[in-house]
Parts: structure tokens; sequence; C-alpha cells
């Protein structure tokens, strides 16, 4: 321990100062008090200047979330336009066209109409119901063939899908160019649910809003078997003459218990 000395006027001598244990005992503890709060200022200077790495880590990530965020709520907003834009036209022209009612609300919120609820739709009920009532003719030796317009279904290829999933045989689906030629030689058309893209009127009245658009010619069957809910226009907003000609036997009502009861008669 160093020995401090201090100047003694009377002696004209340097002498030494005896430092008790508790004078020394208080300077340390003024000492380490003094360093500890120039320390701990110290510290939070450099924190506030200069953040941790941990922090710097934490608010990169903060900021990557962020952005993700940002991302993925555009996208929700995209997503939400296009549903809009396809829950209108399947309202204004899908279902029109097909004279269906529009879905409420409710089903909607419920998912109805997605791929993935395909096999509980309205839609695939009927076609399984006619594929039963088609199996049943075709027992009986009855060639049976699929016609698909194309603006069947909520898109095009919809319709083949749906069918495709009932595991109607590929061979027995025909589009519109293909099978319009073999109507004539058909003893039964039977159409579900289709208006304007059955209308005669697009090939034979020229006064017609949908004249020239391609229309499957049903009405050259012997007899047209037509299942819909009502005589109510289409989405083009005319009358169907084919509802009234002498070989076409209307059968108004649902259109999957109709055909239930059909495939029951067979």
């Amino acid at each position: 321990m160093k020995t401090e000395f201090s100047y003694n006027p009377e002696t004209c001598r340097y002498e030494p100062i005896l430092v008790t244990g508790k004078v020394f005992f208080k300077k340390a503890i003024g000492f380490l008090s003094a360093s500890f709060l120039i320390g701990v200022c110290g510290l939070i200077y450099y924190n506030s200047k200069y953040p941790l790495w941990d922090e710097i880590q934490l608010k990169s990530e903060n900021q990557a979330l962020k952005t993700e965020w940002d991302v993925l709520d555009d996208n929700l907003k995209k997503i939400s336009t296009e549903l809009a834009t396809l829950e209108q036209n399947d309202d204004n022209n899908y279902r029109s066209i097909l004279d269906l009612g529009p879905l409420p609300a409710s089903m909607r919120e419920a998912g109805v109409g997605g791929r993935e609820k395909a096999y509980a739709s309205i839609r695939y009920s009927l076609i399984k119901t006619s594929l039963e009532m088609a199996d049943k003719l075709k027992h009986e030796g009855v060639e049976v063939k699929y016609a698909i317009h194309p603006v069947a279904g909520r898109m095009p290829g919809h319709m083949n899908v749906l069918l495709a999933e009932a595991n109607v045989p590929y061979d027995e689906v025909f589009e519109l160019e293909d099978i319009n030629s073999e109507f004539a030689q058909a003893d039964i058309a039977f159409v579900i649910g289709a208006n304007d893209v059955t209308n005669p009127a697009a090939e034979e009245d020229k006064s017609s809003p949908i004249y020239g658009m391609p229309v499957l010619q049903v009405w050259k069957a012997g007899t047209v078997m037509f299942i819909k809910r009502s005589l109510a226009s289409g989405y083009a907003g005319i009358d169907n003459p084919l509802f009234y000609r002498d070989n076409t036997m209307m059968l108004l009502g649902d259109a999957k218990k109709m055909t239930e009861s059909i495939v029951k008669g067979v």
C-alpha cells in the first residue's frame, strides 16, 4: 500500500498521513460508485448510438416479414378483385347461359364452385346422374354421345374436366364442330339447362342478335328432350323458338330431380 505524505509547516517536514481503514473504505466505495455510474452512462450512450447485433438482426427479420406481408396483402387484394370478377361473370354470363339462378352469398362463402368442391357441386351430381342414365341406355344397346359447347362451364374446358372426373369415356365427348353433323341422325337430343347455345335463331333468323353465333344444332334430332326451370330467356334476352317446336319435349323443373326421375323410368 502506498504511503502518502503531507507538509507540516510547524516542523518544516513532510510527515506521513495516517489513513484509517474506515477512511480507506469510504474512498474505495466512492471510487467504485463513480466508476459504475460512468460505466452505466457509457453503456447507455453506446447502445443509443450503436445497437446490439441481436437487435440489428431482429430489425432485419422484422423488415423482411413486413415486406412479405405487403406482398401477400397485395396478392390477396388481386385475388379478391379476380374473384369478384369471376362471380360477376358467373352470375351475369355463365349461369344466365345455362339458365341457372345466382348462387347465394352463403354458398360462395362456404367455397362452392372451386375444383376441390366439384364432387359436392350440383353440376357434378347432375353429371353423375346423367351418366347413370347413359349407362342404362348403353346396356340396352343405345349409342350415347356427349356434346359440349365452347362456353359451357365456368371457363373454357371446365365441362371437359367435370366429365373426365365423372369417368365419362373420353371418346364419347365431342366438341360443337365435331357433333353438329350427327344430330340429324340422332333419335333423341337430351339437353339440360342450355338456352342461347341451342337457339336455332342463331342460324335461321338474320335479324336475331345472336345470328352467326355457333350453336349446338340439337333441333335436327328426331326428338329434343329439354330440361329447364322455366321458359325464361337466356343471357341474350331473346326467346328460343326451339322450346315450341313439335319435336321438342319441355321438362320444366329441377334438372337433377328431373333426370333422376327419368333414370328410374329407364
